[in-house]
């Protein structure tokens, strides 16, 4: 049984002000690994429902995690599927490249080799290209992966 209680949590009072600002990861190229993927779903712009990989990256970087003072770097990438008309991943030419480039980092896109998504998790090491993006209507900035590849 877990020692967080709600009720509790909604009713402590702090004295400390807290962050406004994220300091980004520095753009550059990092070891990492995959940490997880979750699967969604967005309105595509023609109101068809699109699913959506986000695939989340734990950068092997101690001395970059100090530096920002975390405990660890997690970066997203999110991947939109081609689908055959039958809902599967369409594996024809030039479609879930995004993907496929993923599963090539980790040693998962060999021909008659089973794959399913859940298998990415944990996968690596492979090399993440990460870059900085400003947001449009504030001064913030956030981290983009660009690319992947292999170690």
């Amino acid at each position: 049984m877990s020692a967080f209680d709600p009720d509790t949590f909604m009713n402590q009072a702090t004295t400390e002000a807290g962050s406004t600002t994220f300091e980004p990861i520095p753009a550059g190229e990092y070891p990492a690994l995959i940490d997880d993927v979750k699967v969604r779903i967005v309105q595509g712009k023609d109101g068809s429902d699109r699913p959506v990989a986000d695939i989340f990256y734990r950068l092997q970087a101690p001395d970059v995690a100090a530096k920002l003072g975390r405990d660890a770097l997690t970066v997203k990438q999110g991947i939109f599927f081609d689908l055959t008309p039958n809902g599967a991943l369409d594996m024809s030419k030039g479609k879930n490249v995004q993907l496929n480039k993923v599963r090539d980092a980790v040693g998962m896109n060999k021909p008659g080799q089973p794959f399913k998504l859940s298998n990415l998790k944990g996968a690596g090491p492979l090399k993440v290209q990460v870059t900085l993006r400003p947001d449009k209507s504030s001064d913030a900035v956030y981290n983009d992966v660009r690319s992947v590849g292999k170690m």
